[in-house]
């Protein structure tokens, strides 16, 4: 059932969602980068030129200019010799953190490649199946990516999550987008929890992903100046 191409496009909804939310705060007629092209190729407003990242185990990145195409590691990705260093407007990067092996050094890495005053739109899944794709090595609450991406310099605009305990139970007996009403799929996207006490004695919040929209400060500036 885990596998079940229906669990995957009730995974898929959230992320749809929370970009149709970030949209509008992005920057028109961007260079934009995401891992393929699944979610910028929908988004010719912001996404005037999309590039597709293609993971590649080996050696320094290779850059295909006219396919627009970046081959890299994901921890050389703007450092390496071949690396694009603040070449981008926009990164859309869902479901990919739990890929790679290093968080820290492949957010230090996005964070090389996007121009100051750029926008990383985040995914990351929490509670949700293994899947290795070669590898599967994490899970992330939202504090978790935004201590992340915060580490590498990002500023924090916005946190959502996907689901509640309802979708979540749904998720993994088995049940799909299919078989959810209209309000079950309204509460897909949610604000993310406020921290639970550690000797609180009710269970933590349940939720399939942590979702986030992240900043990187123009030069000179910080986080707490005004945007």
């Amino acid at each position: 059932l885990a596998n079940h191409p229906r669990l995957v496009q009730a995974a898929r909804e959230a992320i749809d969602q929370f970009l149709a939310e970030v949209r509008p705060l992005l920057p028109k007629h961007s260079r934009c980068l995401e891992w393929s092209t699944r979610y910028t190729s929908k988004m010719p407003d912001v996404c005037a030129e999309a590039w597709a990242f293609q993971y590649s185990q080996f050696g320094e990145p290779y850059v295909n200019y006219q396919k627009k195409e970046i081959f890299a590691n994901g921890e050389n990705l703007g450092t390496g010799k071949n690396g694009m260093r603040e070449y981008f407007d926009v990164l859309v990067h869902t479901q990919i953190f739990e890929h790679i092996p290093n968080s820290y050094q492949h957010a230090q890495q996005l964070f090389s490649v996007i121009k100051p005053g750029g926008y990383a739109v985040i995914t990351v899944p929490f509670l949700e199946r293994e899947h290795g794709d070669p590898q599967d090595y994490f899970r992330m609450t939202c504090d978790g990516l935004a201590l992340v991406m915060e580490k590498a310099g990002f500023c924090k605009l916005k946190l959502r999550v996907a689901g509640m305990q309802t979708t979540v139970l749904m998720y993994l007996t088995g049940y799909g987008i299919d078989d959810m009403t209209k309000e079950e799929k309204a509460t897909l996207l949610r604000d993310a929890p406020p921290p639970t006490p550690w000797n609180q004695a009710m269970p933590g919040d349940f939720y399939t992903g942590s979702f986030g929209l992240f900043l990187k400060p123009l030069t000179n500036h910080t986080c707490s100046d005004p945007i």
